[in-house]
């Protein structure tokens, strides 16, 4: 595989060189010089190169590893950091979150990494545009704010809580009788939540322990002891600093709340997340 790739590095005018003949419409032989005196991005080509060598060549993450090979050198650390905070956000899954904690933890360690208050300039997103990154979501649609898709995928974590006496009074039953859908509150040791981070986790626990007959009014007490999203913001800006700004900057800035990332966006962008976080996920995993 990747035996059609002409790219080395030189080691003497640490350039890469690299001879495209196939995205670009060049003839054979002729080849394109990319500066690489930063160390970032030739550690980012690299990681590419490395990518490209191993892939299929009739796969489609070869057309889009080359691509890459060549819009990388054109984008800004801001702009690679856009791609990755859309990413981190919306579509990768952090498994490590099991309560408050790790998740406060990945918030800052693979959220807040990647932002900075230079992102509300429209340049930015004109320029990853014009280079095939991203384009806009359909028919004016939006991201929801940041605080409510938290608020969706870990419900869990921002709980109120409930008494026994509580839950006795909606349920008309003992609460020992769910004690596979129940454990401790995260946030008030002296109370009760569901264990499910979510409601579709929920929804399966409920179905594994055989109470389906309650799904109905269990989920409905679940969603009514969950924090509103306001309530969700405060909370989360009180234990991870920076928080607020980046909740602020994703609700007013429009470029980066309509921002849809092509595949030669993601695969940048998650280039660029694996090298700052020491992860490695691929790019299969998102498309």
């Amino acid at each position: 595989s990747g035996k059609d790739f002409k790219g080395v590095y030189d080691r003497n005018t640490k350039k890469v060189m690299t001879f495209s003949d196939t995205l670009k419409g060049t003839k054979e032989g002729e080849q394109k010089e990319i500066d690489i005196d930063d160390p970032a991005l030739k550690e980012r080509l690299i990681a590419l190169l490395k990518n490209r060598l191993k892939a299929d060549e009739k796969d489609m993450e070869t057309i889009v590893l080359d691509e890459a090979l060549e819009i990388v050198p054109k984008l800004t650390g801001i702009q690679l950091n856009i791609l990755s905070l859309n990413l981190t956000v919306l579509r990768i899954l952090h498994h490590e979150v099991t309560n408050r904690d790790t998740f406060f933890h990945m918030l800052t360690s693979k959220i807040l990494l990647f932002y900075s208050n230079h992102m509300s300039k429209t340049m930015e997103y004109a320029h990853l545009q014009y280079l095939g990154c991203t384009g806009i979501l359909s028919e004016g649609s939006t991201y929801k704010p940041i605080e409510e898709i938290f608020r969706n995928r870990y419900a869990g974590l921002f709980s109120r809580g409930f008494s026994r006496e509580e839950f006795y009074e909606y349920m008309g039953i003992e609460i020992q009788e769910f004690q596979q859908l129940i454990t401790t509150c995260q946030i008030d040791k002296e109370k009760y939540q569901f264990n499910a981070m979510n409601e579709n986790v929920l929804k399966y626990s409920i179905a594994q322990s055989g109470k389906q007959e309650y799904e109905e009014k269990l989920l409905q007490y679940y969603k009514e002891h969950i924090m509103e999203v306001k309530e969700i913001k405060d909370d989360i800006s009180s234990h991870v600093q920076g928080f607020e700004e980046l909740a602020d900057f994703w609700k007013k800035t429009s470029e980066f709340k309509s921002m849809n990332l092509t595949s030669v966006g993601i695969e940048i962008g998650l280039l660029n997340y694996n090298l700052q976080t020491g992860s490695k996920i691929q790019w299969k995993d998102f498309i």
